[in-house]
């Protein structure tokens, strides 16, 4: 493997072997992830989780959820909905959802998250429902007005 070098301040050439333990961390990371697929046991021996904060979130969600941790709160329920999407469970997403704005009644993302998946299940007045919903509880107004374009697009 090449070394990366740079020129110091007083005009030597320094020596840098981050893209080297850049590449090691990738790499070890990368075969986290396939040991986790084969087995989460096996992966929890030989990493414990050690890797486990630099895994992509759905992927921490995911392992959350084959280690039967509890749920605790709207944030858990929302990221377990956001795993059912990425899975196109959008009557198990939309469950999720609905569970996360009762606990939460002011978490813009969720109303916008179960709008969508009403929409997929070709639930329209209910998707128009939250889409009102995600109006009120959005902080941009960059999303305040996509909201309202989709809303005109669906009600018109």
């Amino acid at each position: 493997m090449a070394e990366d070098t740079q020129n110091t301040s007083d005009g030597n050439l320094a020596v840098s072997n981050e893209p080297q333990e850049e590449q090691f961390f990738d790499l070890e990371l990368a075969r986290y992830e396939v040991v986790l697929e084969r087995s989460v046991d096996e992966a929890l021996e030989r990493y414990g989780f050690t890797l486990f904060h630099s895994l992509p979130g759905l992927k921490q969600v995911e392992l959350h959820q084959k280690l039967g941790f509890p749920v605790r709160d709207a944030i858990d329920q929302y990221n377990l909905a956001a795993l059912a999407i990425s899975r196109e469970d959008y009557k198990g997403a939309a469950q999720l959802l609905e569970k996360a704005i009762k606990e939460e009644p002011t978490m813009g993302d969720a109303y916008i998250n179960l709008a969508l998946c009403c929409e997929k299940l070709d639930r329209r007045n209910e998707a128009v429902k939250h889409w009102e919903e995600a109006l009120l509880h959005v902080e941009s107004d960059d999303d305040r007005h996509a909201i309202q374009a989709h809303l005109d697009e669906l009600k018109g």
